[in-house]
């Protein structure tokens, strides 16, 4: 790990190959014979490496010059050696690959739901938002301003349209409104061999409005950053936003007009005189090239996105790569346009904030290894102190294992995958995370859970405990850190349930264990000693199970040590969906009344492995009783038929986003449905009644 140290590490086999390794195969009809490969003897110098799991900031741009030149080098490296491993069968006549080509009324307002989010005072921006009297909402590319409240005065009254971009979130903080839009650039992907087209311009605006007149939003300041939209926070009137630029790397120009080898009865290049030669000399040909290029244009661009100069850039040579990651605060309120930023050169993100700090989780990719096969699973978590509007660095670690993902279920509405936030939590002075390891990595030797435990210092956070060996051969799907218990979900066959004791953080353990049918991926606490489980319900086929409609559990963990499942019931045939098992802030709770108002996708018919026909869509609202029995209430329909889901033309425009509850005090309730081009308030009755419906 040159002197970087991963707790618990063993050395892993990966089957990681490039997005584009992955298309050359299919796009040219060859067979693709994937194995290591050794390694190459190339007349260069590797840019130095800092041991160090933590940031460095860089010395200076020529510094930054070196490194991206060396990630060029090691591209070019990666993927002529996975040419070395193509060929074609006899009966298919491949022509030569070019390589590279140029270039109750009477209240004043109701009481009402609000955003869904992680940490009680951490708000999360969102597509509405509501002071129980308007919302303001993100329908199709502008913000729409609507009188709800009182319902029989429930129309449009204003709309807000980005400068530029489409808008993209939202936050309300009193009178202040902040829109959040972005356009997003489109990438060919940061390969030196293949470019599409040029890539688009990307940038997020944020717009800062004053909304005393919720008719009249008067735009009180603007500003554009460079990078797409990732994620954003809000504590208090201090904003935190996380942006993403991928670099464009230069086009390199060359051509590579050698026959590809044929492929043997195993699948592997026959021998083919002169073309393993000419991919070396071809290697060789590059490295003069790559070592004239002028790059101070991207390095330009990166000081442009990152808000200053080369040397306030920093990066992990534990988790390097071609995204900068820029942190942005701002003080809302501030009568000028004035906070701090960070910028991070490396690769993606998985955002958590607490009320003190912010965390973010990074792939682990070693500076001289960025294309190797052996590339771990692994994860390197950077650390921001936050407040005021400041940010300053808190250290870095580097684990075994990766963050959740539970993108398993394919997005079909969520626009992103929130839930790999909640494997990460504070509490006390202490920084918790849950990882899966091994899941991935067909040659480790270790494949569990595990929950680790840092004592957050000043400019540090340092494990204190861990709970390993959770859950073997299986992977996490859902968890939920609630003060000093963390409940997780696995899933191979069945669905375990574990609660977790972390009130000794040195020494974090399993209190109690339960299996049942199905899994959940997102949990929500509905009171001390009860949780709410959303994912699917599971057929058990032995060594596997077919994931089948939509499920809700309520679990009783009153007693640690033996958790019960209350009752559960199951949404749906085979292909049912919500966007809210991947999606938390499509999760509506109305802690109160014990409404949930749940997007549902509803299939029918079809047998356990097979999806039957796709009959509604539509809001389902739901009584969350103590028997765990889950009624339906009601639901708003935003489609009823058959169809084939993929071949619906209007299907998107059907999928209910995001719901709000209304509450007037004296019994009447009532639900705000927001679809991506339009929204419908209905009363919560028997006939769940319509008010009205603005597009």
């Amino acid at each position: 790990m040159g002197g970087v140290t991963l707790k618990g590490v063993v050395p892993m086999k990966n089957r990681f190959f490039s997005l584009l390794s992955l298309l050359m195969c299919l796009g040219f009809m060859v067979g693709c014979s994937f194995r290591d490969s050794g390694s190459f003897d190339v007349e260069r110098s590797k840019a130095p490496k800092i041991n160090a799991v933590n940031l460095v900031r860089y010395d200076d741009c020529a510094q930054l010059n070196v490194e991206l030149k060396e990630l060029l080098f090691q591209q070019v490296e990666a993927e002529i050696d996975h040419r070395k491993t193509i060929c074609h069968y006899q009966d298919f006549h491949a022509d030569p690959i070019p390589i590279a080509e140029d270039g109750a009324e009477s209240l004043e307002r109701a009481s009402y739901t609000d955003t869904n989010i992680q940490e009680a005072g951490v708000d999360e921006a969102d597509l509405i938002k509501t002071d129980g009297k308007y919302i303001f909402a993100i329908i199709g590319d502008v913000v729409m301003i609507t009188s709800v409240w009182p319902v029989s005065e429930f129309k449009r009254i204003s709309e807000i349209t980005p400068a530029r971009g489409k808008a993209k979130a939202l936050f309300l903080d009193g009178s202040k409104l902040v829109v959040i839009s972005t356009l997003n650039g489109a990438h060919s992907g940061s390969s030196a061999f293949y470019q599409n087209s040029d890539p688009v311009p990307e940038f997020t605006a944020l717009e800062y409005y004053d909304v005393t007149t919720p008719s009249s939003p008067r735009l009180i300041k603007k500003e554009e950053f460079d990078g797409e939209f990732v994620s954003a926070r809000m504590i208090a009137s201090n904003l935190y936003l996380v942006l993403n630029l991928s670099i464009e790397m230069p086009q390199l120009q060359y051509s590579f007009t050698h026959p590809v080898p044929e492929c043997d009865e195993n699948g592997t290049p026959k021998p083919l005189d002169g073309y393993v030669e000419s991919l070396e000399n071809l290697k060789n040909d590059m490295i003069p090239q790559i070592n004239s290029l002028n790059l101070d244009a991207i390095v330009e661009k990166i000081e442009k996105a990152s808000g200053g100069k080369c040397d306030l850039i920093s990066r992990s040579h534990v988790a390097f790569g071609s995204d900068l990651i820029t942190l942005v605060s701002r003080d809302i309120n501030s009568a000028d346009i004035s906070g701090s930023s960070e910028a991070i050169l490396g690769n993606g993100g998985t955002v958590y904030a607490s009320s003190d700090n912010l965390f973010i989780g990074s792939k682990f990719r070693d500076f001289h290894a960025l294309f190797s096969s052996d590339a771990s699973d692994n994860t390197v978590v950077h650390r921001m102190k936050i407040g005021g509007q400041g940010m300053i660095y808190g250290g870095s670690n580097a684990l075994q294992g990766y963050l959740l993902d539970n993108s398993f279920a394919g997005s079909r509405l969520s626009s992103r995958y929130s839930m790999s936030q909640f494997a990460m939590s504070e509490y006390d002075g202490h920084f918790r995370v849950a990882m899966t390891r091994g899941w991935w990595s067909g040659n480790s030797d270790v494949n569990d859970t595990y929950v680790a435990v840092f004592k957050i210092n000043d400019d540090s956070f340092d494990e204190v405990g861990r709970a390993e060996g959770i859950a073997e051969g299986e992977r996490l799907y859902a968890v939920r850190f609630i003060n000093d218990r963390a409940y997780l979900v696995t899933f191979l066959q069945v669905d375990p349930f574990f609660v977790m004791d972390l009130s000794d953080p040195t020494s974090p353990k399993v209190q109690g264990e339960l299996k049942i049918p199905g899994f959940s991926t997102y949990l929500h606490q509905l009171d001390k000693n009860r949780i709410i489980g959303l994912g699917f319900g599971a057929t058990d086929e032995g060594d596997f199970g077919w994931r089948q409609g939509i499920k809700l559990a309520l679990f009783d963990v009153s007693d640690p040590s033996k958790p019960i499942e209350v009752g559960s019931r199951v949404f749906g045939s085979r292909g049912s969906y919500s966007s809210a098992v991947e999606e938390h802030h499509a999760f509506t709770f109305d802690a109160k009344n014990r409404i949930l108002a749940l997007p549902l996708e509803m299939y029918e018919g079809g047998d356990v492995s097979t999806s039957g026909d796709y009959k509604t869509s539509g809001l389902s609202l739901i009584n969350v009783d103590d028997a765990g029995e889950f009624d339906m209430i009601g639901r708003v329909e935003t489609f009823s038929g058959e169809s084939s889901y993929y071949d619906d033309e209007d299907s998107d425009q059907n999928k209910v986003l995001r719901s709000v509850i209304l509450d007037d005090g004296n019994g009447s309730r009532f639900v705000l449905s927001l679809t991506s081009d339009a929204m419908l308030l209905n009363k919560i009755d028997a006939n769940m009644t319509q008010i009205g419906k603005i597009q």
